[in-house]
């Protein structure tokens, strides 16, 4: 599932916008998947994820996605 390659990459790589999520994954709507991991459910912890605003060369916004103080995020 979409949810599960999210988690993997936030585990490994510390951050992940939405352009990475669909060029990487095919997910059309990390949103989602980064409520569910947040949430967590009876079978998975939440996870500690934290949303920065950014801005790229061309003046569009967009969200990247990080692992919160309990892990070491780094730059993709």
């Amino acid at each position: 599932m979409i949810r599960n390659e999210i988690k993997k990459h936030l585990e490994t790589k510390g951050s992940i916008s939405s352009l990475e999520a669909l060029g990487l994954y095919s997910c059309y709507d990390i949103r989602t998947a980064i409520r569910d991991l947040r949430n967590g459910c009876k079978t998975r912890k939440p996870m500690d994820i934290h949303t920065e605003m950014k801005v790229d060369q061309n003046g569009k916004k967009y969200a990247r996605y990080s692992l919160g103080n309990s892990r070491t995020a780094s730059a993709v």
